[in-house]
């Protein structure tokens, strides 16, 4: 099977078609997690553990829009994407995603998504059920990306000299706010737009 593209780690993808949970509608925290890298381990434990069984995660990626040392998102939905080496749910090589943004904090969500993963391993081994059929929901398409042109992103003209890109990348830059899903568009246009300019 060839390895499927997996979103990046920022900003947070979450799958196509799922509704979000709104922000006055957010349980506060209810797991045992404090640190976002403590609730990180757990999806680690747990993806050590799928690897031991016979339903190996080939490929993993945790997404969030935690950026740089900024450990409390606006938005502190999490997604985890993967795929697995064998069974039906791979058929077709389907990417699979668990999503979770029911909690205030980032770290309880990413908590929330390891404990699934935890329930579902074990429905596999006590054979009842499998983790084929079980996953079977959480097949999902990462949203598709639509790279607009640097010029459009950063609003000016494809023949503007580079040093108007800069400012008007500062400018919305600093507008974005750091965190923000626009930054990733604008660092790709500028990066773009030294390329042309230079």
């Amino acid at each position: 099977m060839n390895a499927l593209a997996l979103p990046t780690p920022y900003p947070l993808h979450w799958p196509a078609g799922r509704a979000r949970t709104p922000a006055h509608k957010r349980e506060r925290a209810r797991y045992e997690v404090r640190t976002v890298s403590g609730a990180i381990g757990g999806i680690e434990t747990e993806a050590a553990r799928w690897r031991r069984s016979n339903r190996r995660i080939t490929n993993w990626e945790l997404t969030t829009n935690i950026s740089g040392r900024m450990q409390t998102p606006q938005d502190p939905g999490a997604a985890f994407w993967f795929t697995l080496a064998t069974g039906d749910a791979t058929v077709g090589q389907d990417l699979m995603v668990l999503a979770c943004d029911r909690f205030e904090r980032v770290e309880q969500n990413i908590r929330a998504i390891s404990l699934t993963m935890e329930r579902l391993r074990l429905v596999d081994e006590i054979g009842a059920y499998s983790l084929a059929a079980a996953v079977e929901g959480a097949k999902a398409l990462p949203p598709p990306v639509v790279e607009r042109p640097w010029h459009e992103v950063l609003h000016v003209s494809l023949t503007a000299p580079l040093y108007i890109a800069e400012a008007a990348y500062r400018g919305a830059a600093l507008k974005a706010g750091e965190g923000s899903p626009e930054i990733k568009e604008l660092n790709r246009a500028i990066a773009e737009a030294r390329q042309v300019l230079k």
